[in-house]
């Protein structure tokens, strides 16, 4: 079906297209009438039910308690890294749990089930060899929305592809900044730096893929995403918790 853009612009489409639709852009699927697919909705409803008491779990069970231990001094080193390591097992457990099976594997495609609109959320993401390629699969709606709407239109006006990705994470970074941290009330800023250091971070990556290739590039991958959602974890706590 062709869909001429200019005439599909109007306050029904808006409506049904970006405001109660999943992708974070407008976008015309289709102009034939959308069936609810609510077999697939309710069942994903349920899944997604379960998923948020695991993640909650998680959080209360194993993260928790481990970062009241860690806000006070500890003297030895071996528990101290014993306790890092379980935090950044259970941190990227969480993140693992709440974003790819709650977010992308569940919430998004119930939403999409209750709208009727096919839609792909995310890509391979784990065997990106590159954090590129990585936030090119991972979030498919976000990333549409970003390029189309700030990355391109800087590029068009002139801005290099250097300064074009600075000005696209930085607005990832207050994204995730107020979607990670204001639900709590912690205003530290944590989730935004941790959003600006995946620039050097990717640059360093590309030159790990290029020199010893894919496989140690998605090394890299795993070993940043690792280690950077638990210092986000552990930063983030502490500056926001007091210590004894």
């Amino acid at each position: 079906i062709i869909v001429n853009y200019k005439k599909s612009v109007n306050i029904r489409n808006m409506i049904n297209y970006f405001i109660f639709t999943p992708p974070m852009q407008y976008e015309i699927f289709s102009t034939q009438k959308r069936m609810i697919q609510w077999k697939t909705f309710m069942k994903l409803l349920v899944q997604l039910m379960f998923l948020y008491f695991m993640t909650a779990f998680i959080l209360l069970q194993f993260i928790l308690p481990e970062m009241l231990i860690l806000k006070n001094e500890i003297n030895d080193n071996i528990v101290l890294l014993g306790i890092v390591f379980r935090i950044m097992l259970a941190a990227n457990l969480v993140w693992m749990v709440s974003m790819y099976l709650n977010v992308y594997e569940t919430y998004l495609p119930a939403y999409a089930a209750l709208c009727g609109l096919p839609q792909t959320f995310c890509k391979d993401w784990w065997n990106s060899e590159t954090l590129t390629v990585f936030w090119r699969r991972w979030n498919l709606p976000v990333h549409n929305c970003l390029k189309y709407n700030v990355a391109l239109p800087l590029i068009r006006c002139g801005y290099s592809q250097s300064a074009s990705n600075f000005i696209v994470f930085a607005v990832a970074g207050i994204i995730h900044e107020y979607l990670n941290t204001f639900p709590f009330g912690i205003y530290n800023g944590m989730a935004f730096v941790f959003t600006l250091l995946e620039i050097p971070a990717g640059y360093l990556n590309v030159c790990i893929t290029k020199k010893f290739g894919n496989v140690y590039g998605n090394l890299f991958l795993w070993m940043y995403l690792i280690f950077t959602h638990c210092l986000a974890i552990i930063s983030t706590f502490l500056f926001h918790v007091p210590h004894n």
